[in-house]
């Protein structure tokens, strides 16, 4: 695994929200519900893609709030009590690139064999992120999975 790096400025995730072990979320499900109010948060984004976030929760073990919408400027306000809004911060990320088809592997990938390079370590501070197309399906659409990294 031979990830790209890159620098993201600070956003946030306007979307549907739970908490849950990564493994035990319903994602269809929680993008059909997200799909609902679609048309109320299009005004509000910041490009076309759509955004997963994993924020660890630190009190209740291995349990994420999964936030699952579009990227929107950091203060913007949730449309209606349906949606609601989390900032992530920016800093540097690991970028793997897979497709809807090799998600699970490459998270699996990820968190059992990939070493950050020397010097570097993942940044549970921040959420990881996924980032879709902006047509979201199909096997064979291009993911990106971004891990936070920091200095050691």
């Amino acid at each position: 695994m031979n990830p790209t790096y890159t620098d993201l400025d600070s956003f946030a995730i306007l979307g549907v929200t739970c908490r849950n072990a990564p493994d035990k979320i319903d994602f269809g499900a929680e993008w059909q519900r997200f799909d609902r109010y679609l048309e109320l948060a299009k005004p509000l984004t910041a490009d076309e893609h759509y955004y997963a976030g994993y924020f660890m929760v630190e009190s209740e073990g291995d349990l994420v709030d999964f936030y699952g919408g579009v990227a929107v400027p950091m203060g913007a306000e949730p449309p209606n009590d349906e949606l609601a809004v989390r900032p992530v911060p920016g800093g540097r990320y690991a970028v793997f690139a897979c497709t809807m088809h090799t998600l699970s592997q490459t998270w699996a990938a990820i968190y059992g064999e990939w070493q950050p390079p020397e010097g570097v370590e993942i940044d549970h501070t921040r959420p990881d992120l996924e980032i879709f197309p902006p047509e979201r399906a199909g096997e064979d659409a291009a993911i990106r999975v971004l891990v936070p990294i920091k200095s050691s």
